[in-house]
């Protein structure tokens, strides 16, 4: 039977199709006038976050317009401290994809599979499988890759970089409560917000090495009555070191809001990925490896008052996954689809702010002439009280998806914070439902390192229980920001979790390396120390180190999980004030603890990390344009983040961030 998207899904697409492109974004009404600025008071410390009127949007339209109530944008600006923003210290080091955004952070275990292009895989506290919930504003994402060998993570050079403003890494289950499926660790992207009426926009242009380039736009443009366009673009393509490497990206997003009137608001948001190239197995046999990601969602947000707002709209999620080995059998194109439709309410009482959700969705899966449907129902609750000061969160829902009973989660977190001090405890239990590719992947035999014998075997596993995680996180940070010391434990233990295993299946004499889902109960617990220096401008300098203890039913050495690992970086700024020229010089190290692969194909596992890996980054910034010049890999290491995928050169990179219409 041919692959088809059915008629419900036509229309979705016939629908948000109606909904871009009707919108006429013709010109602004001249019929403006100045706001009377004594109706503000002066000191705006005592308002609530949606209250806050900023000197740079004072020049509205004629038509009163209601405050607009935001939910995610009072808990973003209460529980993403700015002491936690990663976003200077990438700016500091570099970043090829979004996986280089937590690299500084050691309680992340990052996989590089070679230079270009990437494949490179992040791993909290080095759990296995899908466990960093990746959010992009109001969505998470959820990209889908299946690759021979598979390991259930996330390609992060398939997140968006492009929209990013500002960056979180959240560890433990605080992540659930900005819409996460985990209740682990998170990683947080705030995309871009016009910072006046003014037209803005940034271009990156990055070019190295292998035939590498990448190459970023942004543009936002925020009209006097409120009419929001952002757009975002990201194209990035490399050779590799030969022709068995090579591949091609694009990114598109894109954000708009429009008034239909003082009290009711169209939302718009819209993500294209396409991903093209070629990936190595073990460096012997070359596959095509293609990746499209299609999310869609419009919604109507109505405020009743100030303090009342309801939301109604869809959502279309699309993730493709083709892999197609040259000259052998072995193809997989696996096909998830999600439609869903949401309803959600956020009030506020005094310092209560609260949001309650219903979402209804439908399940497509599809794997070649293979097709099944499901059905789940989510409600979720969000809710917290205070303020910048001391707050408390709570996130309560339940979940039904077909085939299986329904399930709640829970999560509660404490933040306490001032100029030089902070506190956050958060603890949760969550319930994660398998996919439907885990469940029901067809089974697969083929040659891939002996091309004359059969000696690889996949298989999904439809008797898959639940995953249910338990966790929780206590953080310190002692002194201001940017001279702090920060001591994060997290811990907690994962039931039935949902992850591809190895094993040596033998059938009709043979022996296969064979990958298939199963249920494994993990412990986990990990302890890091991160201190921070600097003197003004002048100097910066960051320390980090983690050591955590993982174990996989009743295995407390798994593969692919350091004991420990360390980073430090130091960065230097002189500021030319005749020629109103900032000179930054910066140059960071990092150390992986040993530990060990996965054994495949006869071959014992390998000893892998124990290398110190170093860069160094050169640049000079003129009022709004930012030139830089970095060495990867300063000193040549040779090292194997994994089997056979060796980094064993000294890279160039060079280009430039230029805000242009600013």
């Amino acid at each position: 039977m041919e692959k088809v998207t059915n008629y419900k899904t036509n229309l979705l697409y016939f629908f948000l199709f109606l909904l871009f492109f009707s919108i006429s974004y013709g010109q602004e009404s001249d019929s403006l006038k100045m706001v009377d600025t004594s109706l503000f008071p002066k000191d705006t410390t005592e308002l609530q976050p949606w209250e806050i009127v900023y000197a740079d949007t004072l020049l509205v339209d004629t038509v009163k317009k209601e405050p607009q109530l935001s939910f995610r944008d009072s808990l973003c600006q209460i529980f993403l401290s700015d002491r936690f923003d990663l976003t200077s210290q990438f700016v500091r080091s570099y970043g090829h994809d979004a996986g280089d955004y937590i690299s500084s952070n050691p309680s992340n275990f990052s996989t590089t599979y070679q230079p270009f292009p990437l494949r490179k895989t992040v791993s909290p506290y080095g759990l296995p499988g899908n466990r960093l919930d990746v959010i992009l504003g109001d969505n998470a994402l959820h990209p889908v890759e299946h690759l021979p060998e598979p390991d259930n993570q996330i390609g992060f050079e398939d997140i968006p970089t492009a929209p990013v403003q500002k960056i979180y890494n959240v560890e433990g289950p605080l992540g659930k409560i900005f819409g996460g499926d985990n209740s682990t660790a998170s990683l947080i992207m705030l995309p871009v917000r016009a910072k006046s009426s003014r037209a803005e926009s940034e271009l990156v242009v990055d070019v190295g090495n292998l035939g590498y380039s990448n190459t970023k736009a942004v543009f936002t443009e925020q009209k006097k009555s409120g009419r929001l366009i952002q757009l975002a673009a990201e194209y990035r393509r490399s050779d590799g070191f030969d022709d068995s490497f090579g591949d091609s990206t694009y990114h598109h997003w894109a954000d708009i809001i429009y008034p239909i009137n003082n009290k009711l608001n169209l939302n718009l948001n819209g993500r294209l990925y396409r991903h093209r190239g070629n990936f190595p197995l073990r460096l012997k046999p070359k596959f095509t490896r293609n990746r499209r990601d299609r999310d869609f969602s419009a919604r109507f947000d109505y405020s009743f008052s100030a303090h009342n707002k309801s939301n109604l709209g869809i959502r279309h999620q699309r993730s493709e996954t083709e892999t197609d080995i040259i000259r052998q059998p072995y193809k997989r194109d696996i096909d998830i689809i999600d439609n869903s439709i949401f309803y959600a309410h956020e009030s506020i009482f005094g310092k209560t702010y609260m949001s309650h959700e219903l979402t209804m969705t439908e399940e497509e899966y599809h794997n070649f002439n293979y097709f099944m449907t499901r059905h789940r129902a989510k409600l979720n609750s969000n809710m917290f009280w205070g303020d910048s000061t001391i707050s408390f969160a709570a996130n309560i829902s339940a979940e039904k998806v077909g085939g299986y009973d329904p399930a709640p989660s829970a999560v509660l977190a404490y933040k306490m914070e001032s100029e030089s001090f902070y506190l956050s405890i958060s603890s949760g239990y969550v319930t994660k439902f398998p996919r439907q590719y885990e469940l029901d992947l067809t089974p697969q035999i083929d040659k891939f390192i002996d091309a004359t014998v059969n000696d690889y075997y996949e298989s999904g596993n439809v008797y898959l229980k639940p995953e249910k995680q338990l966790s929780g996180n206590l953080t310190v940070s002692l002194g201001p920001i940017n001279n702090d010391l920060t001591i994060s434990i997290t811990g907690g233990k994962i039931f039935d979790g949902i992850d591809w295993k190895q094993f040596s299946l033998d059938t009709n004499g043979l022996s296969l390396t064979a990958f298939k889902t199963y249920n494994q109960d993990i412990e986990y617990a990990n302890l890091s120390i991160t201190k921070r220096i600097s003197l003004g401008t002048k100097l910066f300098w960051t320390g980090a180190g983690s050591y955590r203890y993982l174990s996989i039913d009743g295995n407390d050495s798994p593969s692919y999980a350091p004991d420990y690992q360390f980073n430090t970086g130091l960065e230097l700024n002189h500021y030319l004030k005749f020629l109103d020229l900032h000179l930054y010089g910066y140059i960071e190290a990092g150390y992986v603890g040993p530990y060990q692969s996965y054994p495949a194909y006869g071959k014992a596992a390998s000893d892998l990390g124990e290398k110190f890996v170093s860069n160094m980054k050169l640049s000079f910034r003129i009022k709004s344009f930012r030139f830089y010049y970095y060495w990867q890999n300063l000193f040549a290491a040779n090292y194997n983040p994994r089997e056979d995928y060796g980094i064993r050169d000294l890279l160039f990179y060079y280009g430039f961030t230029w805000e242009f219409l600013d």
